[in-house]
């Protein structure tokens, strides 16, 4: 789809460019009366007609760029990154994010420094079972799986924004409690909604399946829960 947009750029682009061209060339033909007008023409002929194929190539590029945008996030994603604070490393030495660093700035919508505040999330989960646990280290198994519902701003009805959103990964961390260290793996699912509203107004909710995949708690069961965020 997008290479027939690119060609419909480039036609428009020169289409712009040679309708361009013949105003000026029948303009300065009229304005000059005639011989003195092809005398000037000759002298600015090649400002003449690089102006016209500069401005089209112009058009071109604006409408180029406009349509490789990347369409597969809203682009309130990309104004809010302009708002937040540096990012956190992928690695730590309580943590190894490498698999959820690509969709980091869609995390930042749940929170300024996700990676601690999943961090902080799992381990006050872990230690609602025990009560002295501590949580050791946590690895991402997998890639997250993402769900977003948007809305249409009432102001305009243009504007996209993101009202609800949701992501699961797979994980393997160890925790320490009752003297002992244990291994545990599963499913880690964080949901936020009225996330076009002032903080004050947004919610969260986050959910620890233990022994789970994402086979089991994504899809339609992360929808279910991205329902009950809201």
């Amino acid at each position: 789809m997008k290479f027939f947009q690119i060609i419909l750029a480039l036609f428009i682009s020169l289409l712009a460019g040679g309708v361009v061209f013949i105003v000026l060339g029948y303009g300065a033909f009229v304005l000059g009366f005639g011989a003195l007008a092809i005398g000037i023409v000759e002298l600015v002929y090649p400002l003449i007609v690089a102006i016209p194929f500069i401005g089209g190539f112009y058009v071109f590029i604006r409408v180029f760029m406009s349509m490789m945008k990347d369409e597969s996030e809203p682009e309130e994603f990309a104004q809010r990154q302009t708002n937040m604070p540096p990012p956190e490393p992928p690695t730590t030495d309580l943590y190894n994010f490498n698999m959820l660093n690509a969709s980091y700035h869609m995390l930042q919508w749940l929170a300024d420094a996700p990676y601690q505040h999943i961090c902080q999330n799992i381990e006050q989960l872990l230690c609602q079972q025990i009560p002295d646990g501590r949580l050791l280290d946590i690895a991402a198994t997998s890639m997250p799986q993402w769900q977003t519902v948007e809305v249409r701003e009432e102001e305009n009805g243009q504007t996209v924004a993101i009202s609800r959103t949701g992501m699961a990964f797979e994980f393997v961390l160890h925790v320490s409690g009752n003297g002992k260290t244990h291994e545990l793996t599963g499913v880690y699912t964080w949901a936020g909604s009225h996330l076009n509203r002032p903080p004050a107004e947004q919610r969260q909710r986050v959910w620890l399946d233990l022994n789970g995949t994402l086979a089991d708690f994504g899809g339609s069961r992360m929808a279910e829960r991205l329902n009950a965020a809201n």
